[in-house]
């Protein structure tokens, strides 16, 4: 499952060895302020590390990107949960200066990915558009790196875009004319206005992860995606599906026509030496997790479309086979 995160800011693989005990005495106050100096100077120690979870194109299983994801390794704790840290950081200014280590960090990767690569992916925080210093942020973090715009794409959480005062409006309007990507995060969690988000300029629908948990069994849920679907493309948007874990869940994807999709089905998130030395032009239709990445032999365009309603074929519903996979509800 994908971390669960502050409003903002990149985000970072859950399910670290920090002990259970220092989650919950992170409300200590002494324990909190212990954290918080440490990760000043975390940046500096080289504590602070991004692993990258590969995007995939759903249309032909090509890869489209992938998304930083920011994890910090504490030299007593250990890997320390974004839930903890996080907080930490945009409590103070601290969360500045992370963002834009992140966006100089990930820019730097991705130019050295080659031309199949797509484009990386980076959440930035509130903090940064309101104190005016994404745009900043952004143009030196391109010009260091000399990643072209459009191979970067950002991605804001919906409470925080649909926010639009005047000068967020202008800020995104910007960047999208730079050519810089932007992408809704966590779509389906909030309260967002439809009509705001007509006005914004987005280039994509992150859809949240709880939208799949119960497809394909669940015919409300399937017929709710596919008016999400709708939505994206009268918007003139890509749709992405984060947290694909299940066949069944990526054949329900390919058939409503969702455009791009990220989850452990396609690759877990993985060091940038990985993904340069293993990178893939194609990742393997239901690959299982991590094919690609293990420079396993590429396939074809997937053709494994959800059948449609017909008598049941034979073959083991544990092999992960097409048989095995039940039809799309209407």
């Amino acid at each position: 499952m994908a971390p669960t995160r502050m409003p903002g800011l990149p985000k970072a693989e859950l399910g670290s060895s920090f002990p259970a005990m220092l989650g919950a005495e992170a409300a200590d106050r002494s324990l909190r302020r212990r954290l918080t100096n440490d990760l000043r100077g975390a940046i500096g120690r080289g504590e602070m590390a991004l692993v990258y979870q590969p995007r995939i194109n759903l249309a032909d299983g090509s890869m489209a990107g992938a998304e930083a994801l920011l994890r910090w390794t504490h030299p007593i704790h250990g890997a320390i949960p974004p839930m903890t840290f996080i907080p930490l950081a945009e409590a103070s200014d601290l969360i500045l200066r992370l963002g834009g280590w992140v966006l100089r960090q990930a820019t730097r990767e991705a130019a050295g990915w080659p031309a199949v690569a797509g484009t990386v992916s980076v959440n930035v925080s509130a903090r940064q558009i309101d104190t005016g210093l994404l745009s900043s942020q952004v143009a030196a973090a391109l010009a260091d790196s000399g990643l072209p715009p459009a191979r970067l794409e950002l991605e804001l959480t919906e409470s925080l875009a649909l926010d639009d005062p005047p000068e967020t409006l202008e800020l995104l309007g910007s960047l999208r004319a730079a050519g810089i990507g932007l992408a809704l995060d966590d779509f389906g969690t909030g309260y967002g206005s439809l009509a705001r988000l007509r006005r914004l300029p987005f280039t994509a629908l992150k859809l949240d992860r709880s939208f799949l948990r119960r497809i394909p069994a669940d015919a409300e849920d399937v017929a709710v995606l596919r008016a999400v679907q709708g939505l994206a493309v009268a918007l003139g948007l890509r749709l992405v599906a984060e947290g694909v874990e299940q066949e069944a869940q990526y054949r329900v994807l390919v058939e409503l026509g969702c455009a791009e999709a990220q989850g452990w089905l396609f690759g877990r998130p993985v060091p940038p030496e990985v993904l340069r030395q293993r990178w893939s032009p194609r990742i393997p239709a239901m690959a299982g997790g991590d094919l690609a990445l293990r420079g396993e032999s590429p396939v074809a365009k997937p053709a494994c479309l959800i059948p449609s309603p017909s008598p049941a074929r034979s073959g083991s519903s544990s092999s992960g086979s097409p048989s095995s996979v039940p039809a799309l509800p209407d």
